[in-house]
């Protein structure tokens, strides 16, 4: 376990988006051998990439520098971690969300093996909080894993559908409403289950959304910013 003066060095060598400096870090940490320590480093340097408000190319870029030094090049091991520090079961994909950087989310999205099916402590999946946080309609889609998970409900009786109706994002609500009208019996047919439905439903055209109402992380996002 890492004591909390270096993981404050780590999540500030993550914000401080230097691909050079992050590289050589990792591979330092990947020499020690001490997988345990290397995984909760790069958790905490992923962290600080993610929360940085700055262009999106600079962090996927550092984003790049991270998968040179992993094995195979994948960041799926760390993304699917849970935060080393909470009992929240909130992962960094949760705070990417909550960053509201579509260019960057549609790249961790693109990693191989990542996890977008798991529940934080209140019951919400990425795909609540992306809705949300209105997140681009290409982000949403990309959240969707099967026609099951319209209907699914967290701890507060919230379904995806019915945070979008409460955003009043349009775009989505037209194309949840499609997939419920093709799919009538989702709730009770379990071989509705399908990994990415969503390519699909390719020819289902979002219509143009409502005014937008904001970034700022609603019911069931992750909100803060905290190095928590």
């Amino acid at each position: 376990m890492l004591n909390e003066n270096e993981r404050k060095a780590y999540y500030q060598l993550g914000t401080s988006l230097d691909s050079e400096e992050i590289g050589s870090t990792i591979k330092r940490l990947n020499d020690d051998g001490q997988q345990g320590r290397k995984n909760e480093a790069v958790w905490y340097i992923l962290q600080g990439i993610v929360r940085t408000r700055v262009n999106s190319a600079r962090k996927i870029a550092a984003l790049d520098s991270v998968r040179a030094e992993t094995k195979d090049g994948l960041l799926s091991v760390y993304l699917n971690m849970p935060n080393p520090k909470s009992r929240q079961g909130d992962r960094l994909l949760d705070e990417a969300i909550s960053s509201v950087d579509n260019e960057l989310l549609l790249n961790i999205l693109h990693e191989q093996g990542i996890d977008i099916r798991y529940k934080n402590s209140e019951g919400s999946s990425p795909l609540f909080n992306a809705i949300a946080n209105n997140c681009s309609f290409e982000v949403i889609t990309a959240l969707y894993p099967s026609p099951l998970y319209l209907e699914q409900k967290n701890q507060r009786d919230d379904t995806p559908y019915s945070i979008a109706i409460e955003v009043g994002n349009q775009a989505v609500i037209d194309w949840m409403s499609e997939i419920k009208k093709n799919q009538p019996s989702v709730g009770a047919n379990s071989n509705a289950l399908n990994p990415n439905p969503a390519r699909k439903l390719k020819d289902i055209q979002p219509s143009t959304p409502k005014e937008d109402k904001g970034n700022a992380p609603k019911k069931g996002g992750n909100g803060g910013c905290s190095l928590s």
